[in-house]
């Protein structure tokens, strides 16, 4: 987990695609808004009068970014998987306190708390902004009475909570399949969730667009539009530099269609690599919907196959 999460290239990768599904929902401006503080003081957190219209569950009133960010947090906006799925776990807290080494020379408090810390800053920051920009979303489709209707508006709270869900996507039991709730099923679908997320909203996306006969003025053609621009344009950079931030930020099904284009038309090395080069070039696209807890084994079967073991014991 800490070779995996605890570095820059992963929460960068993770604000770009989670920003790239904020704008192209909510809008560059709500975004934008979202994260200015003279502006949200000025026309959300203040009446007309220069009184805070919202106010934290011990009663202070939010007239800042840290207590605008905290009633985000009071109202659901961080989902419990992001507050606990990145923390290490007890067993490991107290088998850590226990080793010597750890304990002289004071590792062990750095390496839990700055461990997942990568990861869930990135997430709380995009599910923050995500739910405000979407909150101004709401707000802005009444037209010029949205402006008299507060950020703790149920219906305004629902919205920034949709956004979320359907921008940064849930990962908790609740919205997990059936078999993935199990323990079993967590092992198995590892870090396939996000694709399923991934493909499921852009499909989603398409039906909206195609319900309204794809009209330039609908909303849902114009999210259809933003996030389609946006994605062909990662993969078009993703494909001109490869292993660059747009190539390794690449959402499902674009990363797949990257790859088999390099497994069906690349040169000997392209199609050896392609896919991750977990299987042999005949079965990559297996990888897909191979589980990682089988990537042992796919590596010694590989070995077998190709007669190579390096790459293995490396």
């Amino acid at each position: 987990l800490l070779t995996l999460l605890a570095n820059t290239g992963t929460p960068t990768a993770n604000v770009f695609g989670g920003q790239t599904m904020n704008i192209s929902s909510a809008g560059f401006r709500n975004v934008a808004r979202s994260h200015n503080m003279k502006w949200l003081t000025k026309n959300v957190l203040l009446d007309k009068e220069g009184k805070p219209t919202i106010h934290l569950e011990n009663g202070d009133p939010v007239k800042d970014r840290k207590s605008l960010y905290k009633w985000i947090a009071e109202q659901g906006a961080i989902d419990s998987f992001i507050k606990n799925e990145f923390e290490l776990n007890d067993g490991l807290k107290v088998n850590i306190g226990k080793e010597k080494l750890a304990k002289r020379y004071g590792v062990s408090d750095l390496m839990l708390r700055v461990g997942g810390s990568f990861m869930q800053g990135s997430e709380r920051y995009l599910r923050t902004i995500s739910f405000m920009s979407h909150a101004l979303q709401a707000k802005d489709a009444f037209g010029k009475h949205g402006a008299d209707i507060k950020l703790d508006d149920p219906y305004v709270v629902d919205m920034g909570l949709k956004g979320i869900e359907n921008t940064q996507y849930l990962y908790h039991s609740a919205f997990r399949p059936a078999f993935m709730r199990t323990s079993l099923g967590k092992v198995l679908t590892r870090f396939k969730l996000f694709a399923f997320q991934s493909v499921r909203i852009r499909k989603e996306y398409y039906k909206m667009a195609k319900q309204m006969n794809f009209q330039d003025d609908a909303e849902a053609m114009k999210k259809f539009k933003n996030l389609m621009t946006a994605d062909l344009l990662t993969l078009a950079l993703g494909s001109i530099y490869k292993y660059s931030l747009f190539d390794t930020a690449l959402p499902p099904p674009w990363d797949w269609a990257q790859e088999t284009g390099e497994w069906l038309f690349g040169t000997k090395r392209d199609k050896e690599r392609a896919f991750f080069g977990t299987y042999p070039y005949p079965l990559a696209p297996l990888q897909v919907i191979t589980p990682p807890v089988t990537r042992v084994p796919m590596a010694i079967f590989s070995a077998a196959l190709n007669n190579d073991w390096d790459r293995f014991m490396d």
